[in-house]
């Protein structure tokens, strides 16, 4: 009988600083959701889900044929003896202190791989501002439309381009395509009653970042994009390089956030 042939590996290469960044936030919520199952039993259904979720993160991270995927991919929270023909009442016990052992066992491995993704960031990361636009290390869809101006010496132009990516991004994560601007941006990430949310707004410091973010946004749209619209301004490079980073970094809290 001929051998079953192994699949091959896949190992994922990442292009961009973003890449790493959004794997890395993915990684660092599994390990928030490890770290609250401390307390549970190991038949709590949150344990599931949290096991679920790692498979889950590891699969879109590295993908299907990767090293990680298949060393992870039936990862259980529990470290500890494994026990075959026991009936259970007799073992919840040891079931217990090995699920308890498990959750530190996993918090390590989560963080293993999310040090791996640092060192990678830092091959891939050039040293000045400057250089990290130009080799279009922005978000995509923002490297998309200002990158070839950028590179061309027009950086008012590129900044304000990025600023309307931005606020066609917001449009379209929140469905409200009707408004615009600041009136858009105070909608969409109010603190009281948002459409699109960067936490869980459990309490006073969770409301705050909401509100302070989009104080942000609003001064993105004031601020950045209005002036460059509506008047000619004469952007330095390293005055672009600056406000390129900020739309970036909200471009990507965008992504990461929740449309409620």
């Amino acid at each position: 009988m001929a051998r079953k042939k192994e699949p091959s590996l896949a190992f994922r290469e990442f292009r961009t600083v973003r890449e790493i960044d959004i794997a890395v936030t993915k990684l660092k919520r599994r390990v928030a959701d490890v770290e609250a199952l401390a307390g549970k039993r190991h038949y709590d259904p949150a344990v599931a889900v949290a096991e679920a979720a790692i498979s889950s993160a590891i699969l879109d991270i590295y993908g299907p044929d990767s090293p990680e995927y298949r060393d992870h991919q039936f990862h259980n929270i529990y470290f500890g003896a494994h026990y075959i023909g026991t009936p259970f009442y007799d073992r919840d016990d040891d079931t217990q202190a090995g699920f308890e052992a498990g959750i530190p066992h996993t918090v390590a491995m989560l963080n293993g791989l999310v040090r791996i993704l640092d060192e990678k960031r830092g091959d891939l990361a050039p040293a000045a501002p400057g250089e990290r636009v130009a080799a279009g290390a922005l978000h995509p869809r923002l490297s998309a439309v200002s990158l070839d101006l950028y590179r061309d010496g027009h950086y008012a132009q590129a900044v304000v381009e990025s600023a309307k990516a931005l606020v066609n991004m917001v449009k379209e994560k929140s469905r409200l395509h009707d408004l615009d601007g600041s009136a858009l941006m105070t909608r969409v990430f109010s603190a009281n009653s948002p459409v699109v949310a960067f936490n869980e707004l459990q309490d006073q410091t969770d409301r705050d970042e909401q509100q302070g973010m989009m104080h942000l946004y609003a001064g993105a749209v004031l601020a950045i994009r209005n002036p460059r619209s509506h008047e000619t301004v004469l952007d330095t490079r390293e005055r672009a390089d600056e406000l390129l980073g900020l739309l970036s970094f909200l471009a990507g809290r965008l992504d990461e956030a929740r449309r409620v």
